[in-house]
């Protein structure tokens, strides 16, 4: 059963090439709207799921303004065996996007496991008939990981995740090789409500704006 359905919200992402992660951290917390870190940094592991003929990666590639996104996600450790998956149906729609959730039952994930495997233990999640039919027709493809650092802004209407040590396994082949990313996100999430005065956050940054998926 879904456990969470996200309001609409906006998420504007920066890809950053060739700035340090200190660099990147000062720029925020010197930012005027007052960004102070919350929660504990963490580690976020995914696996991403397509069709047969890759509907979702080519839907973003093509920059199709209604789309989903299906993932399993965790935190902590990527192979090890796992307390409390989720499946994440990520939905957008222009520049807005949200987010359902449904429990899974835990998983043991290590650097041979199948696509397969991960395919039947989605197929054993309780969802909703609705996102049955779209599991019914996507796989795993790829598993990826990252530690991730959260802020929130002095008026609380604007949150900044800053993603680095990117990593991505394939689930072609016997075994899980790592192929590290060259690039660290930041990512700005708000209420569509304040878009209007989102430029007075994404302005202060020396960094171009991106469409940017990490699958």
């Amino acid at each position: 059963m879904s456990i969470n359905k996200n309001d609409w919200r906006c998420e504007l992402k920066f890809i950053l090439i060739g700035h340090s992660s200190e660099s990147v951290i000062s720029f925020i917390k010197t930012h005027p709207a007052i960004f102070s870190e919350i929660y504990h940094g963490r580690h976020v592991n995914n696996i991403y799921c397509d069709t047969l003929n890759f509907q979702t990666f080519s839907d973003n590639i093509m920059g199709i303004a209604d789309r989903l996104k299906v993932r399993i996600r965790w935190y902590g450790e990527t192979f090890t065996l796992i307390d409390k998956p989720t499946v994440e149906f990520k939905i957008k729609s222009g520049l807005v996007g949200r987010k359902e959730y449904f429990k899974m039952n835990p998983l043991s994930i290590d650097k041979e496991t199948t696509a397969n495997y991960i395919a039947q233990a989605i197929k054993n999640t309780k969802v909703t008939s609705e996102a049955k039919k779209v599991l019914l027709v996507t796989k795993p493809v790829l598993i990826n990981n990252y530690f991730r650092r959260y802020f929130i802004s002095s008026c609380k209407n604007f949150r900044i995740t800053f993603d680095t040590n990117l990593m991505f396994y394939s689930f072609l082949g016997k075994r899980r090789i790592a192929v590290p990313a060259n690039q660290n996100i930041l990512e700005i999430k708000f209420d569509k409500s304040n878009l209007i005065n989102s430029s007075n956050i994404t302005d202060y940054f020396p960094f171009r704006l991106n469409k940017s998926s990490k699958y």
